[in-house]
């Protein structure tokens, strides 16, 4: 598995243009040939004849993507104020909105984002998008800083929190449990 971001504040890209020259250029590394991109019925991407998987995910000033043989999810949100309170309520499950709304609980803003990009990550890894509701599961946390695992009747997956770029809660998730310790940062310049 290998994690990539992109920085495109001075895109003069479209993102879905960007994402697309992303992976194009990310891919040379693992294939000889690029095929295109399909779509599954809810929208997740996938490579035409190739075994590699890969999701992307953008907010504001960052792209990022992962590729691995495994089915994988990744989100990326730049941690802006809001009503975490509220979208919890509505969003999380009872015991998760309890837990960031906590006393105990020192950075609630952050703690929100993190829940958020995992319940992402994780939909996005199912394939299935927004068509699972995301307080329809419950984030456990591992006995591994910044590793969670979310568990369902028929799933168990692994999340992994990414916090290398200031201002930004990235996500990834996976079947297995081998996540790099790092992310590859890319300027635009860098797709020439």
């Amino acid at each position: 598995m290998e994690i990539y971001a992109l920085n495109i504040s001075n895109a003069i890209y479209q993102e879905e243009k960007l994402s697309y020259k992303f992976l194009k250029f990310l891919i040379k590394f693992y294939e000889n040939q690029f095929f295109g991109i399909s779509f599954n019925f809810y929208g997740k991407p996938f490579l035409i004849n190739s075994n590699l998987e890969f999701n992307i995910s953008h907010s504001e000033d960052w792209l990022v993507c992962v590729i691995n043989n495994v089915s994988v999810g990744i989100d990326i949100e730049k941690n802006k104020k809001i009503n975490y309170e509220a979208i919890s309520r509505r969003f999380f499950t009872k015991q998760e909105h309890k837990l960031i709304c906590s006393n105990f609980t020192i950075n609630k803003l952050s703690l929100f984002y993190k829940f958020w990009t995992i319940k992402e990550s994780y939909i996005k890894e199912q394939g299935k998008g927004f068509s699972i509701p995301i307080n329809s599961f419950e984030i456990k946390f591992s006995h591994e800083k910044n590793l969670f695992q979310i568990e369902t009747n028929n799933t168990k997956r692994f999340c992994k929190i990414y916090e290398l770029i200031s201002g930004y809660t990235i996500s990834v998730c996976s079947k297995n449990v081998n996540f790099p310790d790092y992310i590859k940062i890319y300027q635009m310049e860098d797709l020439c």
